[in-house]
């Protein structure tokens, strides 16, 4: 059966977008802070800051040991990203923010989809680069118009008409089929075309597997509009009688979607819904200490607000994973003040483990909200981490 070419690469690029973004998504975990070090009070004279390639004299034993642990593992170059670890905000940046190669993408899929079929049609040289240039050049077009197809649909403040966009695409691909129709014969267009079916139909049946293994993990269509941060759908989905505390294999419903994104209509369309504001799965992260760990500070107030557990514990084997420790350890300093007002307790390891990673990130605002709420002050980790920032200053590394 032959399929509407334009539609079908438009639904395909949609799709694969939407694959591409879920696979990319990454799980972070807030890192064990170790160590044991003698007592020590914090350095508070400056002085002048050595060589720490060089000289050692003006550091005190401790931070001396330390500086030489660290020296074993690390160069003098790679220390200021030790001392200056990214933020998750950071990590969670595209390594290229710059715009989209799109003929490095095309390229790609012509030597994977492509370059051995044309092989196959015994063009000369001449004519086989022109193929591959022209369809390299075409399919580069094609990829920013659906990208900006894309951004229109989805809203991102830019207004190009999506009949226009869909159109120029349609034109595009005409195009192609007008150039390669000078350099191919009848017959070897014919065959071009029915090679680029069986590619369309292969891609369309592996997306198809790809949502059917979806569906059989749990994933719905409300789960998936709240993470699109797609209101009306989810209102629509939610009208229609869908469960709001539908949770997949991996513990993911449309409320942590919702807290992760920020999102506070969706979120409180789900709530209004009947969302249960502590929904986890035993083992998994519970809406807020997703909202806590990305920094989705209006997400967090409304989860308290809604009478989420900030003392939740998903793993009893993981005593340090908590809301706070999820804050704490990301530099969000004003999700730490609201878990703390809303009762969190900073008496124990997990306050000790906050106020580790606040000495660590300098987070003098964060520091004095933990000590005022009780964290302990004294323990092995609290002072390695002085040393660490101690030593981070002498060297000149941390402000």
């Amino acid at each position: 059966m032959k399929l509407d070419k334009a539609n079908s690469l438009l639904v395909l690029a949609a799709i694969a977008a939407l694959v591409t973004a879920f696979l990319q998504r990454e799980s972070f975990e807030p890192a064990a802070t170790t160590g044991t070090v003698g007592d020590l009070p914090p350095v508070t004279s400056e002085g002048v800051r050595p060589d720490y390639r060089t000289s050692t004299g003006a550091m005190l034993e401790q931070e001396q040991v330390l500086l030489a642990e660290l020296q074993q593992d690390f160069t003098p170059e790679e220390l200021a990203g030790v001392f200056n670890p990214p933020t998750l905000e950071e990590l969670l940046q595209p390594a290229d923010s710059g715009a989209s190669d799109h003929f490095a993408t095309a390229s790609f899929q012509y030597d994977r989809g492509w370059a051995e079929f044309v092989d196959s049609l015994d063009l000369g040289p001449e004519d086989a680069r022109l193929v591959r240039d022209i369809w390299i050049e075409s399919r580069a077009r094609h990829h920013e118009l659906a990208a900006a197809l894309g951004r229109a649909l989805s809203g991102d403040g830019l207004h190009e008409d999506v009949s226009t966009l869909a159109d120029a695409q349609t034109e595009v691909e005409n195009r192609l089929v007008s150039r390669l129709s000078q350099i191919l014969s009848p017959e070897q267009m014919t065959a071009y075309f029915d090679h680029e079916e069986q590619l369309l139909m292969d891609n369309l049946a592996f997306l198809e597997a790809y949502q059917e293994e979806m569906i059989d993990k749990g994933h719905s269509g409300l789960i998936s509009a709240a993470d699109d941060n797609d209101l009306p759908t989810v209102q629509a989905y939610l009208a229609s009688g869908a469960d709001p505390n539908r949770l997949t294999a991996d513990g993911e419903g449309a409320i942590h979607e919702a807290a992760r994104n920020n999102n506070t209509k969706i979120l409180q369309a789900l709530i209004d819904a009947g969302a249960d504001v502590n929904l986890a799965e035993p083992g998994s992260r519970s809406a807020l200490m997703k909202a806590a760990l990305f920094g989705s500070t209006d997400a967090v107030r409304m989860l308290v607000e809604a009478g989420a557990e900030v003392e939740y514990l998903p793993d009893p084997g993981r005593p340090l994973s908590n809301a706070l420790s999820d804050a704490a350890v990301n530099g969000h300093t004003e999700i730490v003040r609201v878990l703390l007002d809303a009762g969190a307790d900073a008496t124990g390891s997990v306050g000790e483990f906050a106020l580790v990673n606040a000495i660590e990130f300098g987070d003098h605002e964060m520091e004095r909200m933990l000590l005022e709420a009780g964290a302990p002050d004294r323990g092995s980790m609290v002072d390695r981490s002085r040393i660490f920032r101690n030593l981070g200053r002498r060297l000149g590394l941390v402000d």
